[in-house]
């Protein structure tokens, strides 16, 4: 039986749905490849408040795009103050315990610690580089 044209573009419409079903269904995570130091509501005391260096805390979450723009440079800025500064990573949603005492709803947070007390806090995108001010001093 020969193809009328109503039945090509039903049968090319299915298609297309088709494909973009399955094209919804792979969406990109955005979990950066780049993995920072992690710190968790157990080890926190011990890696942040008791450390003999200052602390940059970066306060995450997996489906924030602005914590994965930010995490190359964080990876980077780690390399570069190795020994100067530790920069830890907590994922406020699996670490609530700490998200709370810190009053983090925004992501990033950025929270600066110097012998285990905060001393600077930095919220969104313009965090990066403000840490970067600080630590280039």
């Amino acid at each position: 039986m020969p193809y009328t044209q109503p039945s090509i573009w039903l049968t090319a419409l299915t298609f297309v749905l088709l494909i973009g079903l399955a094209s919804c269904a792979r969406q990109p995570s955005l979990e950066s490849p780049v993995v920072l130091d992690q710190v968790t509501d157990v080890s926190f005391d011990r890696e942040v408040l008791k450390s003999s260096i200052p602390v940059l805390v970066v306060m995450t979450a997996n489906w924030c795009p602005n914590c994965a723009r930010a995490k190359p440079s964080l990876q980077e800025m780690s390399e570069r103050l190795q020994g100067k500064v530790h920069v830890r990573e907590v994922d406020a949603e699996r670490n609530r315990f700490l998200a709370e005492k810190y009053d983090v709803h925004q992501y990033p947070t950025y929270l600066i610690f110097d012998a285990g007390t905060l001393q600077e806090r930095f919220v969104g995108d313009e965090g990066v580089d403000r840490v970067r001010e600080i630590f280039n001093r």
